[in-house]
């Protein structure tokens, strides 16, 4: 599972503040040049009603139409704005997302397909692992720095794994493939200062998991196929290319040439928290 994070969060317009070089950089691959999008409007949610939740509350009895959650002064921040700033800096990706996490879960719904608590463990220690992270207060920091919780990750692993088992349904490998592999990645399988590789027996699960991924459908042929069985809809016009992007990923300039679960991809994770 450990093979399909990075390039997971990458295909869905996400990126993680883990490592140095990501923490300079300011833009996220694959998708718009304002860094961590999804996160901005996430982690500002859920400062905003921390911060002035109590506020928001007591306001709205008296302006329930457009509810005052901060002031500055003798200046009012009104709920429209907030929510207008929050649509503007990443209304288009943040639907989008939402959108492609339901096209999952039910397309998994359909296809009787679940991701097990040790598969999301597995995924969760592949996370870890590619982060350096090595204890829980390291991951609580992690966490921190993303603004999400340990459920909201939860629910990104369990998205992730849902849509490797997707990507790679009804895909079947032979015993010729695992050979014809083995024999031409011996060096792959070769320990650290040994000139004899692994058993094939022992390697043959890793085997089968790579030949799955080369062949898995890329992450934004999936996605139209999925949206072919659950109709989108939708209801404002400002965001009807987030159809066209789902629907016809070609058309709108979408690359569908990685696959989701590449086995060459680094590592990791994360989802549409506070669903």
């Amino acid at each position: 599972m450990g093979s399909v994070c990075w390039a997971y969060l990458h295909e869905r317009g996400m990126t993680l503040a883990g490592s140095e070089e990501e923490k300079k950089s300011t833009t996220v691959s694959g998708t718009s040049a304002t860094p961590t999008t999804w996160w901005a409007a996430l982690g500002g949610a859920a400062a905003g009603a921390v911060i002035v939740g109590a506020v928001w509350a007591i306001s709205y009895h008296t302006h329930p139409a457009d509810p005052v959650i901060a002031s500055v002064g003798q200046t009012q921040i009104h709920k429209a704005d907030f929510v207008s700033q929050l649509e503007s800096q990443g209304g288009t990706s943040t639907l989008e997302q939402l959108i492609e996490d339901q096209l999952i879960r039910d397309g998994a719904k359909r296809a009787k397909i679940t991701a097990t608590k040790s598969e999301i463990n597995s995924a969760l220690q592949n996370l870890e692992a590619q982060y350096g992270i090595s204890s829980s207060d390291q991951l609580n920091q992690f966490l921190q720095a993303n603004g999400v919780t340990q459920a909201q990750l939860n629910n990104i692993l369990e998205d992730q794994v849902l849509e490797q088992k997707l990507a790679e349904q009804g895909i079947t490998v032979t015993d010729q493939e695992i050979q014809t592999y083995y024999n031409q990645n011996k060096a792959q399988f070769t320990p650290s200062g040994s000139k004899t590789p692994q058993p094939l027996s022992k390697v043959r699960s890793q085997i089968i998991q790579d030949i799955k991924a080369t062949k898995a459908t890329p992450p934004t042929q999936l996605l139209a196929n999925l949206a072919k069985q659950d109709p989108i809809v939708i209801y404002d016009t400002k965001y009807a290319s987030v159809k066209t992007t789902i629907e016809n990923p070609s058309a709108s300039g979408t690359s569908s040439t990685s696959s989701a679960s590449a086995p060459s991809a680094a590592s990791n994770t994360v989802n549409s928290a506070g669903q």
